[in-house]
């Protein structure tokens, strides 16, 4: 059994484990399509988008998003029960930008939140239940240029602590490295990490790495981009699953931030298979629940498992994302789909 296939093995016996708690969660009459506000701005939070969001067992809903007002990025969180709408934790920032001098100390975005057992690289043997990966850079030029992935581990969710170095990183006037989207490999340690890389003029793709503790990143290949609209893959999550072996992918459209379309493509053929569109929302999507004036559907998230699978509410596709006006003017929407 080779790596791939050995880690996604590992993984989905945990989750099988899991899946009879699941199951309860997942609506038995789901409509094709249904969507609303969930997170409405505030002082805090004039923007928001790239949520990272965990369903657990329990009914447990924990979400991490890139918020501000402007210039700078934070990271917010909160906590629903999600059976009875309950508010377990309000909104609060759990990561900023990091001191002066620092590489992340101008921007702090783009949270992707996965569990296990986690060491924290210094050798001392801290242990950690959760791990952050996030994007940050030290240049704000052009909106920011230069960026790298970061990681920080909490045993809440809450209160983060920071790896002091960037774990992916290359000197470039582009955008750089970042965008990521972590799936965990093996419950435990090991994660695999998809990871949108501009650092040449006009080039721009999705790289998949694998780390067998969460930091050491081994390089295993370019993401295809067959048969997604314009060859062109940005802000991009991933969700695993198990029961069928395949990949879902939710993207922004190439050179339409006001729509969303999600595909899906067996794993074992990321490096050359053709992605399948299973659904598209907003402007130029089948889906047109916000606002028309809504310039911005951009930014998404699946809902996952601890362990970034989504097998347990399929064909229900849920998926978190930022809408408004602009980029800067954004709310936190939801969108359930089977596929449209």
């Amino acid at each position: 059994m080779n790596t791939i296939d050995s880690v996604l093995y590992r993984i989905t016996r945990l989750a099988v484990t899991a899946m009879i708690f699941f199951t309860c969660l997942a609506p038995s009459n789901a409509r094709a399509d249904a969507a609303g506000l969930l997170i409405g701005r505030g002082s805090n939070n004039s923007y928001n988008y790239v949520p990272s969001v965990i369903m657990h067992a329990d009914g447990m809903q924990k979400m991490w998003w890139c918020a501000g007002p402007g210039p700078r990025d934070t990271i917010l969180y909160r906590a629903i029960n999600a059976n009875t709408q309950q508010l377990i934790t309000s909104t609060t920032k759990v990561l900023s930008e990091g001191a002066v001098g620092s590489w992340d100390s101008v921007f702090t975005c783009d949270p992707s939140v996965v569990m296990g057992n986690f060491s924290y690289p210094d050798g001392n043997g801290d242990r950690y239940t959760y791990a952050m990966y996030y994007t940050g850079t030290d240049n704000s030029t052009n909106g920011g240029i230069n960026n790298g992935i970061g990681v920080a581990y909490s045993n809440d969710g809450i209160t983060w602590r920071k790896w002091p170095f960037p774990i992916l990183r290359v000197s470039t006037s582009e955008y750089g490295i970042g965008e990521q989207s972590v799936i965990s490999a093996d419950g435990q340690s090991a994660v695999w990490i998809f990871a949108l890389q501009r650092t040449s003029p006009g080039i721009q793709h999705y790289h998949l790495y694998y780390s067998p503790d969460g930091v050491h990143l081994q390089y295993q290949f370019q993401v295809s981009e067959a048969g997604v609209l314009g060859n062109f893959l940005t802000q991009a999550d991933f969700a695993y699953d198990y029961s069928t072996g395949s990949l879902y992918m939710v993207t922004d459209r190439i050179n339409d931030e006001g729509t969303l379309d999600v595909y899906k493509m067996p794993w074992s053929t990321l490096s050359n298979g053709t992605w399948e569109r299973v659904a598209s929302m907003g402007r130029n999507g089948s889906y047109k629940p916000t606002p028309a004036s809504n310039l911005f559907n951009a930014g998404a998230g699946f809902m996952r498992n601890e362990f970034g699978n989504n097998s347990l509410w399929l064909p229900n596709i849920q998926v978190f994302f930022g809408s408004g006006p602009d980029k800067q003017q954004t709310e936190l929407w939801w969108w359930q789909t089977t596929g449209n």
